[in-house]
């Protein structure tokens, strides 16, 4: 390996972005897509690796994106701690799920709903000397938002999130990865 930065995404299926290095349970292996039980990782019982099981080196990924996986992996806490340690300090993580007031939120096949709280949860701990530190929350609006803005002009988008189900279909979390002394 290289000491190029690797940026990996996570569940990208077969759209995956051009640059990533995609890791998924689908597929065949091939040069920008790895078949990887996640699922695995995130109890612990693996680590992310590439397919001659060679682990990802310690700060080597500068960026991690992920689109609608982690809301299928339980338990995430290995998959978060192999994040950290495959990522040097200042990467950047993108994480997108279903909104939790969702309908889609726990249809077939999720296994949880990631809400702030959980987020929050994950800023808490420290996983290889390193933790993820949360910078942005988007939330993306449904097709019932604007009726429920009309109906609720002052509250905010994240107000409206909260409260008024249905009104978004997609949180985007984005955590900068930083060492801790």
């Amino acid at each position: 390996m290289s000491d190029e930065k690797i940026k990996l995404e996570l569940g990208g299926g077969k759209n995956r972005l051009p640059g990533y290095l995609n890791i998924d349970d689908r597929g065949e292996h091939s040069g920008d897509h790895i078949v990887a039980d996640l699922i695995a990782v995130g109890s612990g019982q693996r680590r992310l690796e590439f397919s001659d099981r060679s682990f990802f080196p310690d700060d080597s990924v500068c960026e991690v994106y992920s689109s609608h996986c982690f809301e299928h992996i339980e338990p995430l806490d290995g998959l978060i701690a192999e994040i950290c340690r495959g990522c040097h300090n200042g990467a950047k993580v993108q994480i997108r799920v279903p909104h939790w007031g969702s309908p889609e939120a726990m249809c077939a096949g999720h296994k949880h709903v990631i809400t702030p709280k959980v987020v929050h949860e994950w800023c808490e701990r420290v996983y290889h000397g390193k933790k993820l530190d949360l910078v942005t929350t988007m939330f993306m609006p449904s097709e019932h938002y604007e009726r429920a803005a009309a109906l609720f002009p002052n509250y905010t988008i994240y107000d409206l999130s909260l409260y008024v189900p249905a009104t978004m279909f997609e949180s985007q979390f984005s955590f900068n990865v930083q060492r801790v002394s």
